[in-house]
């Protein structure tokens, strides 16, 4: 399995660093990458309010 790089931007609690587990290993990149994405869309909208 793929070791999974946590090192963008957001700070990822232990807890949401386990839950990619749950995820099947060939899409967990994609998945953690479209997660940060939705994060960063979703706080920069709360930011600009």
């Amino acid at each position: 399995m793929e070791a999974l790089d946590f090192s963008d931007q957001l700070q990822w609690t232990a807890a949401a660093k386990a839950k990619p587990k749950n995820i099947p290993y060939f899409v967990r990149f994609q998945a953690r990458q479209w997660i940060s994405e939705i994060l960063k869309i979703h706080f920069s909208e709360q930011l600009n309010r």
